[in-house]
């Protein structure tokens, strides 16, 4: 299918399969003119949704040009249009139309700033909880997960991992050499469950501020 049968397609799916440079912009500049100039759609009536705010601006003075006048119709990126329709209708799930977006650089500061999260760990505990939001891992899943596995260990962590330690740093004295891999694993174990309980404590605190500062991220 050429530009021309895609520009004048009207109704059904549509997919254009093509490289760079090659026409995908103007064709869908030539279909807008077209549903606009025949009637067949009011221009407000038009979404056009791209990936980044430059590819957003270029087709809007596109459009514009091409109709030679301001169009009116909804030149969006996906962040964009999403965060409109929530602004519009987030009310019916209990988002502000007043809300902020917290993009993830401005999540790591917010863990850093404001929960004291180290640097190095906040691109970490980000990534995480976006990662665990994309495949439906809700925090209480984790917080059940890690109450299941602290009641396989002593209650006071810290003092356990500090006595393990100890006991592995001074095999060499007692010679139990063979005591080495069990004392790796437990040692391993126990600074996972650790940095497990830091994560949790911050990501319940993060949505607590999230709340109180009206912000949205995001992650569904």
């Amino acid at each position: 299918m050429n530009s021309i049968d895609e520009a004048i397609k009207k109704s059904g799916p549509c997919i254009i399969l093509a490289g760079a440079g090659t026409g995908k912009t103007f064709t869908i500049v030539e279909k807008v003119k077209y549903l606009v100039e025949n009637a067949v759609c009011k221009p407000e009536k038009i979404v056009c949704i791209t990936f980044s705010n430059e590819a957003a601006n270029n087709l809007t003075l596109r459009i514009d040009k091409m109709l030679n006048k301001k169009s009116g119709v909804i030149i969006r990126t996906f962040h964009g249009f999403s965060a409109d329709l929530l602004r519009a209708h987030g009310n019916k799930i209990d988002i502000p139309k007043e809300f902020k977006i917290l993009d993830p650089e401005q999540a790591m500061v917010l863990l850093h700033r404001n929960l004291k999260v180290p640097a190095n760990y906040c691109d970490k505990y980000i990534g995480t909880i976006g990662t665990a939001k994309d495949l439906g891992i809700k925090l209480e899943d984790f917080q059940q997960l890690l109450e299941k596995k602290l009641k396989e260990l002593p209650e006071n962590l810290e003092s356990q991992l500090e006595k393990l330690n100890f006991e592995f740093q001074t095999i060499h004295i007692r010679k139990d050499y063979y005591k080495k891999k069990p004392l790796v694993e437990q040692i391993k174990n126990i600074r996972r469950i650790i940095e497990m309980k830091k994560f949790l404590s911050s990501w319940n605190a993060y949505e607590k501020l999230k709340t109180k500062n009206k912000y949205q991220d995001y992650y569904a």
